[in-house]
């Protein structure tokens, strides 16, 4: 199985977007990401924006590694069962 992780390498055409995992596709085994566009100042230090968000199921997130971590956890753990 080729299971894709949002906190692993980010691919050439997705340098410069938040790596946040906000979904999981069980069928595909990987996951969805925020998406949305990173900071200059952060494009190169990180595959995370590092700011406050609102994910899609309406909680408060820090796009942080460490929460990357956590949320991919949380996202597979459902799926697998």
């Amino acid at each position: 199985m080729d299971e894709r992780s949002a906190t692993s390498g980010a691919s050439v055409t997705d340098v410069g977007i938040c790596r946040f995992p906000v979904a999981y596709d069980a069928a595909a085994a990987a996951f969805w990401v925020c998406g949305h566009l990173l900071p200059d100042l952060t494009r190169t230090a990180s595959n995370f924006c590092g700011e406050v968000c609102l994910d899609p199921d309406g909680r408060l997130r820090r796009h942080d590694g460490a929460a990357a971590l956590l949320r991919e956890y949380e996202l597979r753990t459902p799926a697998e069962t």
